[in-house]
């Protein structure tokens, strides 16, 4: 990566700093500079290798930042929106998807059996075990990129009555003021 661009992604790290306490944004850190240098498998310990810290700091540390850590990613991602409302010309796009993940384990939470909506056909259901997310996104126009890239600002886990035939509204939790205006 060229300096530039290495100062725009710290900026951007630096931005959502306030979602996290101090040394959970560090292990972020940690965590993150290992991920976009990682090829092959992401895994924690395969990041942490590769960001060099494998043997001297603890693995179980980052293993547990996403279940115990103090940090909030629903603020990482109202952080992230107000700044692309500041930087946008005109009106923000968002969008809104659900996603089944198929993962099975005894450790894994928020199980359940759900409809297969990309192996399904008309004539016949596949159930698949595993659990559903709802990420809303913000399209933005990537310059190198003749087409919009979908940016994930906030992933909720199961499904909701927003996407149930009749649901009115979006639940609270997917749901931010900003600027004096609503976005959902």
């Amino acid at each position: 990566m060229t300096a530039p661009s290495l100062n725009t992604l710290l900026s951007i790290l630096l931005l959502v700093s306030p979602a996290f306490t101090r040394p959970s944004f560090r292990r972020f850190l940690t965590l993150f500079a290992g991920w976009v240098r990682t090829s092959g498998l992401h895994a924690v310990t395969e990041s942490l290798v590769v960001a060099g810290v494998s043997g001297t700091l603890h693995h179980a540390a980052f293993h547990r930042f996403f279940s115990h850590a103090h940090w909030s990613l629903d603020e990482v991602g109202r952080l992230l929106l107000l700044k692309l409302v500041a930087l946008a010309p005109g009106p923000l796009r968002l969008v809104l998807d659900d996603t089944l993940c198929t993962h099975k384990g005894p450790k894994v939470f928020g199980l359940g059996v759900h409809v297969d909506a990309v192996r399904s056909t008309r004539k016949r259901r596949l159930l698949t075990f595993g659990h559903v997310w709802v990420v809303r996104a913000v399209l933005v126009p990537v310059p190198f990129s003749g087409r919009v890239w979908a940016l994930p600002i906030l992933l909720t886990g199961g499904r909701h009555r927003l996407l149930l035939p009749g649901s009115a509204a979006p639940p609270a939790s997917m749901c931010w003021r900003i600027g004096g205006r609503e976005a959902m």
